[in-house]
């Protein structure tokens, strides 16, 4: 049998005794995903301080308890230098029950005519049995910047 190096022993000491502790604002969800939803839109927008509905409404239907991964993933250029494009998620009409918060800035670095894509997932808390609604929105917090080419996926998970 091979003698291990003390390089060997070190990294996996390491990995036993140096894991990262749970962040006490961790959420964890457990499911079984029941359906997903997927929505592509391919027009061009202009993003000002007003929000602008990215996306036609999405209703979801939960027979017992459950939550919804959210991912929107979407293509920013001209973003005025010095400003953010932001998307914000709602439920319900609500950002209380978005993860880890409803309104996160999406891109400043796509300044120029060429674009990069972002993307994200967001998540619910527990939802109550019933109908929900969750709405996708684009906006700036300054000056202006162009989207398009951008999908919305969200998948409905029982608890």
């Amino acid at each position: 049998m091979k003698k291990p190096t003390l390089l060997s022993v070190l990294a996996l000491a390491s990995c036993l005794f140096v894991s990262p502790a749970a962040s006490a604002q961790e959420t964890a969800l457990n499911g079984t995903p029941l359906r997903t939803y997927m929505k592509a839109r391919t027009d061009a927008i202009t993003l000002t301080t007003t929000p602008f509905t990215a996306f036609t409404t999405t209703t979801i239907t939960c027979a017992s308890k459950c939550f919804f991964d959210i991912t929107v993933s979407a293509q920013f250029s001209g973003v005025t230098s010095g400003d953010v494009a932001i998307v914000e998620v709602t439920v319900d009409g609500a950002q209380a029950n978005v993860l880890p918060y409803s309104v996160l800035g999406f891109d400043s670095t796509s300044t120029g005519s060429a674009s990069n894509v972002r993307s994200y997932i967001w998540m619910t808390n527990t939802l109550t049995t019933g109908k929900h609604t969750v709405d996708v929105s684009f906006f700036t917090d300054a000056g202006t910047a162009e989207s398009f080419d951008r999908t919305l996926k969200i998948v409905s998970n029982k608890e």
